[in-house]
């Protein structure tokens, strides 16, 4: 009965210190829900899908929503340039692996931020392309990215940002070809679960 008495008092030791270990990692770790609304016509009913996601550092930005949920679908590698400022740079890509060359244009403003990418097939093919303007509100965050409807292969999407006071992503819409009277196909919203 002694033995079986240290035998149950150790369980219950290793299982409350791997408990307030877990706690400890949760506490360390930045917890954000995020909530996607997706009201898209071509899909029968609206749906939510609302998920947990731990972050080691920082907030969810948009490279981290384009990741996850590919919404902006296409993004620069950076938003911002050290050398580049009040300039088009043209230069022709061809992905590994493919007969397929594109040209990619990417253009700063006088601030040193892209106010355009761009990437466009050099041959007619199905792959289509895209030609971004970038928008900024009076803090310098991305406000606005909107798809030029002049090119024919255009996909035609458009994304608005809102961000907290703190300057954390607050809301992504995306507007597709498909955007009914005004209104977001898809939503997502970034809130503190911490």
């Amino acid at each position: 009965m002694y033995f079986k008495f240290h035998l149950f008092g150790l369980f219950a030791f290793l299982f409350l210190s791997c408990t307030e270990s877990n706690n400890e990692i949760n506490q360390s770790a930045n917890a954000f829900e995020i909530s996607i609304i997706n009201t898209d016509v071509n899909h029968p009913v609206a749906d939510t899908l609302i998920e947990i996601i731990e972050l080691d550092s920082g907030a969810p930005d948009l490279f981290l929503t384009h990741k996850l949920y590919n919404v902006p679908s296409d993004l620069p590698k950076s938003f911002s340039s050290r050398t580049d400022r009040d300039v088009l740079i043209t230069n022709i890509y061809q992905p590994n692996d493919t007969n397929y060359r594109f040209k990619r244009v990417i253009g700063y403003d006088p601030a040193w931020r892209v106010n355009q990418y761009s990437l466009y097939p050099c041959i007619i093919s199905s792959t289509g392309g895209y030609n971004y303007y970038v928008y900024y509100n009076e803090i310098g965050q991305v406000s606005e990215i909107k798809d030029s409807f002049v090119q024919i292969l255009s996909r035609g999407f458009r994304y608005e940002f809102d961000y907290f006071e703190n300057g954390n992503l607050k809301e992504i819409r995306e507007f597709g070809n498909y955007s009914i009277g005004g209104k977001p196909s898809r939503t997502i919203q970034i809130n503190s679960s911490s």
